[in-house]
């Protein structure tokens, strides 16, 4: 219930279902609600996964410097299936700095031209609030597809504006 409750929070689904539960236990009636639908689910493995992301994001933003690591590959369904992670400093409680890396998003495409790819990254980015001048790094591992765009303009970031040495 209180994992419910935090989730009310944040979805208004939720905070919906949290009153029905109030008015029923007033009136002293049973609901007849299963928490543990697909539905439900779905909804409480997507708000852990906005709020995983927020905390990643706001901790890498102290130090507005991290590097994209980006990696594909087809699945049998001919999709390119992809993952989006950050490295990045984090300092721990008594003051180390140390490296993280961590899972930012993960994501399936039909077409696999760099510049689909390029967008899909971008609009994980722009979603989660992360700014493409905080990159100071780029991994592309396993994409031949964004290898041939950047080599089309060796001057501009893949990604942005970004000094094409960090490639």
């Amino acid at each position: 219930m209180n994992l419910f409750r935090t989730i009310s929070i944040r979805d208004a689904s939720a905070a919906a279902y949290i009153k029905k539960m109030n008015e029923a236990r007033e009136a002293r009636k049973k609901m007849s609600v299963n928490l543990i639908s697909p539905g439900n689910v779905r909804l409480i493995v997507l708000t852990m996964k906005q709020m995983i992301t927020e905390r990643i994001v706001s901790s890498m933003r102290l130090e507005m410097k991290a590097c994209v690591i980006f990696d594909s590959t087809q699945d049998f369904s001919k999709k390119e299936a992809s993952v989006l992670l950050l490295r990045y400093l984090e300092t721990d409680s008594s003051g180390g700095c140390h490296a993280v890396e961590r899972l930012l998003s993960v994501f399936t495409t039909e077409e696999t031209s760099g510049v689909v790819l390029k967008e899909e990254v971008l609009g994980v980015l722009r979603k989660v609030g992360f700014e493409t001048d905080w990159i100071v790094g780029q991994c592309y591992d396993g994409s031949g597809n964004i290898r041939k765009l950047k080599e089309m303009s060796v001057k501009r970031c893949w990604l942005g504006d970004v000094d094409p040495e960090g490639l």
